[in-house]
């Protein structure tokens, strides 16, 4: 029996070129160099016409740095007409005036993510020496060419004393929202990495606590995200806008490279993931057809043997299992960061 799976997917992650400008440790995507036969524009044009056709609601760009395609506007231009809602990350140093401004003529209404991870020497330290300021002055060109904007901070033990720090950022640049998330291990991050950089549990919870209260007080939203889902202390996950609660890898979300490889999330971007590539096929086939988001939407489809009995398996259904691949090699074991887990209470104890 066929696993059931939506008609398309409603968030495609689109990394539009693996060129970067700067070269940052932790990079999920291991950016830098321009890739071999990365999609060419009328490539990536057709891509977005499938996408809209098929009424995906987002589209999250990124990469690399976005703004380092000469083609970019071509796509969100596009892609705005098409009526695609757009998530645009950025690192913010190639933020100057007239892009932000040419930003706001093709009428992008949607908060640009802007990188900033920590006070200027924390985020120095991380990204090079002069990037806080080149990216707090892009903030400071979307306010001035009518953009809205967001912070997004990778938040880890080295910056967790900046927290106000960015808050106050936020509200100096007039920022939508600022999101505090934590390391995801893929990419030049690695395990040696998360045991240093990673908060424990049960700093987590204390910082969401200091962010719920923040968040009451203030004129723009500011969120504890620690895994791309939900704050520790509530259920891992809550339903997504399908109505289904889980993983949403290759079930309502895909990833797509800069070569146009079609992969079912950003953790699972392995070659036995490879669900098609774009530049062959058209995106609809792949959805509809590929062996391996078939395989995936199956995994994910079934509830982890630990998590048999738990209170929030309506909503979480296991958790991210990106996560608990990474760690297991299985589809089918629960998110290991589960805060109900026995050895994640212990941990928040200490």
């Amino acid at each position: 029996m066929q696993t059931p799976f939506l008609s398309a997917p409603l968030t495609v992650h689109w990394w539009i070129t693996a060129q970067c400008n700067l070269n940052c440790p932790m990079c999920s995507t291991a950016s830098g160099q321009q890739l071999p036969r990365e999609m060419t524009t009328e490539e990536g044009l057709t891509l977005i016409n499938d996408l809209a056709n098929m009424q995906v609601f987002t589209l999250v760009v990124g990469g690399g740095e976005p703004f380092c395609r000469k083609d970019i506007f071509d796509f969100l231009s596009t892609a705005l007409d098409r009526g695609l809602r757009i998530h645009l990350t950025t690192n913010g140093t190639l933020l100057d005036l007239p892009t932000t401004k040419r930003l706001a003529e093709i009428g992008f209404v949607w908060p640009v993510q802007v990188s900033i991870d920590g006070n200027r020497q924390h985020h120095d330290d991380i990204r090079g020496t002069g990037n806080y300021d080149r990216a707090v002055q892009g903030l400071k060109n979307l306010e001035k060419g009518l953009v809205p904007s967001q912070i997004a901070c990778l938040i880890s033990r080295r910056n967790i004393d900046d927290v106000e720090d960015l808050i106050e950022l936020g509200l100096a640049v007039n920022a939508k929202q600022v999101s505090f998330h934590g390391l995801i291990p893929v990419g030049r991050a690695h395990q040696e990495m998360m045991e240093s950089w990673e908060l424990s549990q049960q700093e987590w919870k204390e910082l969401d606590a200091y962010i719920a209260q923040r968040n009451a007080e203030l004129p723009m939203s500011v969120i504890c995200d620690p895994y791309g889902d939900e704050p520790i202390g509530r259920a891992p996950r809550s339903q997504d806008q399908s109505g289904r609660g889980g993983c949403t890898a290759g079930y309502s979300e895909v990833t797509i490279d800069a070569q146009g490889s079609v992969y079912p999330c950003i953790l699972l971007c392995e070659p036995q993931f490879k669900a098609g590539s774009v530049v062959q096929h058209r995106f609809k086939t792949i959805w509809d057809s590929s062996d391996v988001l078939k395989s995936v939407r199956k995994a994910v489809g079934q509830l982890p043997e630990a998590c048999q009995g738990c209170d929030y398996t309506s909503s979480c259904f296991g958790g991210c299992r990106g996560l608990g691949f990474l760690e297991t090699g299985s589809l089918t074991t629960r998110d290991p960061r589960c805060p109900f887990a026995p050895h994640n209470q212990q941990n928040s104890q200490h």
